[in-house]
């Protein structure tokens, strides 16, 4: 790393939304009287569309409650990589997307409690309970949980991947950061090199910005420069 301390600093990102856990909540409490429980084995991945009416070229969609746990979403078109953690009050399924259904694949963590409606009934539901603006609430966090990712990600370079990526890992509360293995995490969200990530990981270490320990990160010292 070449005039780190001469060099302005990395933009703070990435930004921290608000989930609107209110607005999830109450749809669920919607949602969840009228829904059946689905079990699941571990590492089987949760189908959204359960149906297909081969005549009238329809897929019937499901929406899925996440009321305790975490689900892993991971891209599986393109470059099977995870994509987010959704962890509970989580709702799927809402929008009925043929191209997100295709797209992604949910994959449930062991401890999840999941419950499954048809998104017909529960759109329905919605609308009579009069939880519209919950829903455009939930969705616009969603939109912009997406947006943010894509900047992370799209024209970036490996060094500002990397570190936007340790920044993530930061906000995540202690107790669970320090069981995260800090090149994994990233590896999987990026799909880049390993070799690169564990370059960039140990120039930033000794450099003081970052303390690794057992290959999990304790804490970010300092920003991180601009220029590597």
């Amino acid at each position: 790393m070449k005039g780190l301390d001469d060099e302005p600093f990395l933009y703070g990102y990435p930004i921290q939304l608000k989930k609107p856990v209110d607005d999830i909540e109450r749809l669920i409490t919607c949602l969840q009287p009228i829904s059946l429980a689905l079990a699941l084995h571990k590492g089987e991945s949760i189908k959204l569309i359960t149906s297909i009416d081969e005549k009238q070229g329809e897929k019937e969609c499901a929406v899925i409650l996440l009321v305790k746990g975490e689900i892993n979403l991971w891209s599986v078109v393109t470059d099977r990589r995870l994509v987010a953690t959704a962890q509970a009050p989580a709702v799927f399924g809402l929008m009925g997307s043929s191209f997100r259904n295709d797209t992604y694949k949910l994959i449930p963590k062991s401890g999840c409690e999941l419950y499954c409606l048809s998104r017909d009934i529960a759109i329905d539901r919605i609308a009579k309970q009069g939880l519209i603006r919950e829903v455009l609430n939930y969705y616009s966090y969603m939109s912009d949980y997406q947006a943010r990712t894509s900047n992370l990600l799209i024209n970036r370079t490996t060094y500002e991947i990397v570190c936007a990526l340790l920044q993530e890992i930061n906000i995540i509360p202690y107790e669970k950061r320090i069981k995260i293995s800090v090149i994994n995490y990233i590896l999987v969200r990026s799909k880049l090199a390993r070799s690169g990530v564990a370059k960039i990981l140990s120039d930033l270490r000794f450099g003081g910005y970052i303390e690794i320990q057992y290959g999990k990160l304790k804490g970010i010292l300092k920003p991180f420069p601009c220029v590597y």
